[in-house]
């Protein structure tokens, strides 16, 4: 089953893309087929990526700038990538030199979440953190929005606790864990509030390469 956040992410990511319709995109740590289902097909999409899963169209490792020419790009897709970048702000740079003026990046990064794809997880992104990101490549920002569910944050923090608490054996700590899932349950926490700006699983953002920028 899909998780609220990846749901959330899809949803985010396809309204801003049809939004925009741009005639020709860069989507950078494309990733496997599945994260990328959310395109709409038919859709110019230049799909890069540092590993050759299926549908990969240049095989390349991002932190060492992109290998496209300037202003090749009407958009480019920046989805769940950052964290794994050492210097994001290159890769912002680098995002938005290959971007046409008055062209638009989109992107998602993690906040309260899990380490992922270890040891290559480096950060993680207050809505703060992703102005200072876009303005340092002088983007202007049009978008930023929390992403996920508050209980989800919640849930998975208590199920990290419960399960470092249990995982040696403790009998006493797996009824407390079993009557906490019961309380769960019991209360509908699962469906309960929708993300809110300081406590939130991500952040979907969308910003605009100004056209006076040469």
């Amino acid at each position: 089953m899909m998780s609220q956040l990846r749901l959330e992410t899809e949803r985010y990511l396809g309204r801003r893309f049809m939004d925009i319709r741009p005639e020709r995109s860069l989507n950078v740590g494309a990733g496997k087929e599945k994260h990328r289902r959310w395109i709409p097909s038919g859709a110019k999409v230049v799909n890069l990526d540092r590993q050759a899963f299926s549908g990969i169209d240049v095989v390349h490792d991002f932190n060492s700038g992109l290998p496209f020419p300037d202003r090749d790009f009407d958009l480019v897709i920046l989805s769940n990538v950052l964290e794994h970048a050492p210097n994001p702000f290159h890769l912002m740079a680098e995002s938005a030199r290959v971007l046409a003026p008055d062209g638009q990046i989109i992107g998602v990064v993690p906040f309260l979440t899990g380490l992922h794809q270890e040891p290559y997880d480096f950060y993680r992104f207050t809505r703060y953190g992703i102005e200072r990101l876009l303005s340092s490549a002088e983007f202007e920002v049009l978008d930023i929005t929390p992403l996920g569910r508050l209980t989800d944050v919640y849930l998975g923090a208590q199920g990290t606790i419960f399960w470092e608490l249990v995982k040696d054996g403790s009998l006493r700590w797996r009824a407390i864990w079993k009557a906490q899932r019961a309380f769960n349950r019991l209360f509908g926490l699962k469906s309960e509030r929708g993300a809110v700006g300081a406590f939130c699983e991500g952040f979907g953002f969308s910003a605009r390469k100004p056209a006076k920028r040469p």
